[in-house]
């Protein structure tokens, strides 16, 4: 990262081992505030969940960072598609003509599927 931030969860817990690098647990969320130059496999990162927020190094395979935002934008995307496949077939398919054959064997005359059904019938017949 060049600048910018990025909140990330640590997946491994991580003891820092000198005074340039910070102590995470597994689960916790922190800031990656950039990727250390000289470091490439390390990020500089602040953690969000005490006060006063604290800084250090941490190796980066201890953080979720490249797979995190892909993999949850990718599962959104899967699920929302999911969600809506379901719904139009739930709602169109079998909502409709539950709807109408109920309505046309019972009361049709009271209710505004039956009317239709009938004419649409007659219209078929015709043509």
């Amino acid at each position: 990262l060049s600048g910018g931030c990025e909140l990330t969860v640590v997946i491994h817990d991580f003891m820092a081992g000198n005074s340039n690098e910070l102590t995470v647990r597994r689960g916790q969320t922190v800031e990656v505030l950039e990727r250390c130059h000289d470091k490439p496999d390390w990020c500089l990162v602040r953690t969000t969940d005490r006060s006063p927020a604290h800084e250090g190094l941490v190796p980066c395979t201890m953080l979720c960072i490249a797979h995190s935002r892909s993999s949850m934008e990718m599962e959104g995307i899967f699920n929302h598609k999911d969600t809506l496949s379901v719904c139009s077939n739930d709602s169109i398919m079998p909502g409709s003509s539950a709807t109408l054959q109920p309505g046309h064997h019972g009361m049709g005359s009271h209710t505004s599927p039956g009317p239709k059904r009938p004419g649409n019938h007659t219209h078929l017949a015709r043509t």
